[in-house]
C-alpha cells in the first residue's frame, strides 16, 4: 500500500511538473504566434513552439517568484483571519482576507505581461517582472477591467454549455471544447495587452516587436 501511494505521488508530481512546463511553453508560443498574425504573417506552430521552449527557464523562474508572492500573501491572509476570527468574527475577513485578495489582484495586474516580456525582450526573471510593472503603470485598472470582462463572458458561456450538456449528451462534446477556451483566450489577450502597452507608451510597431524573433 505504501509503495503504491509513493508511486502515485511520484506520478502526480511528474504530471504537475509536465503540466507547468507545457503551460509556460504554450504561453510563450502564443505570444510569438499572436505577433506573427498581427503583422500579417501565418503563425507557424513549430516556430512558435520553439520560441516558447527557448525561454522556458526564465519563464519558470519568473512564475516561481510571482507564485511565491501569492502563496505568502495567501498564508498571511488565512493565518490572520484565523487569529482574528475568535475575537472579532466575520470582521476579520474584512480586516485581513479582503486586503490580501486585493493585493494579489493588484500584483497580478502589475505583473500580467511578464511572459511576453520574457519571450520578446529576452529578460531574466526579476527583470521581466520589473519591466511588466513599468509597462502596466497607470493602466492596471483597465487591465483588471479587461480580465474581469473576459472572466464574466467565459463564466456565462460555461454556465450555458453546462446546462446544455445536462439536456442532451451531444452537448458534452461542446462542453469539452469550451473547457479548452480559457487558456487560449487569456494567453492571446495577455499578448495583445503587451503589444498595446508597448505601442501606446513607447511607439513600438508590431513589425518592430515581431522582428526580434527573426
Amino acid at each position: 500500500m505504501g509503495l503504491a501511494l509513493g508511486t502515485q505521488a511520484q506520478i502526480t508530481t511528474a504530471g504537475l511538473i509536465i503540466g507547468i512546463y507545457l503551460l509556460l511553453v504554450i504561453q510563450g508560443a502564443v505570444a510569438h504566434g499572436v505577433y506573427e498574425v498581427l503583422r500579417g504573417n501565418a503563425a507557424q506552430f513549430g516556430k512558435s513552439l520553439f520560441r516558447g521552449m527557448a525561454r522556458f527557464v526564465p519563464m519558470i523562474l519568473s512564475s516561481l517568484l510571482l507564485g511565491g508572492c501569492f502563496v505568502l500573501i495567501a498564508i498571511v491572509g488565512v493565518m490572520g483571519t484565523s487569529m482574528l476570527w475568535a475575537s472579532i468574527g466575520v470582521i476579520g475577513i474584512f480586516v485581513v482576507a479582503l486586503p490580501a485578495t486585493l493585493l494579489m489582484i493588484i500584483l497580478w495586474c502589475k505583473w500580467t505581461v511578464f511572459i511576453p516580456v520574457c519571450v520578446v525582450e529576452r529578460l531574466g526573471p526579476i527583470a521581466s517582472l520589473s519591466r511588466s510593472s513599468g509597462l502596466t503603470g497607470n493602466c492596471r485598472l483597465k487591465i483588471f477591467a479587461l480580465y474581469l470582462l473576459g472572466f464574466t463572458i467565459l463564466y456565462i458561456v460555461f454556465f450555458a454549455t453546462a446546462i446544455l450538456a445536462g439536456i442532451h449528451p451531444i452537448f458534452s462534446i461542446v462542453e469539452l471544447l469550451v473547457d479548452a477556451v480559457p487558456l487560449a483566450f487569456f494567453n492571446v489577450m495577455t499578448a495583445v495587452i503587451y503589444y498595446e502597452l508597448r505601442n501606446v507608451k513607447e511607439g513600438v510597431s508590431i513589425e518592430s516587436l515581431a522582428n526580434v524573433f527573426d
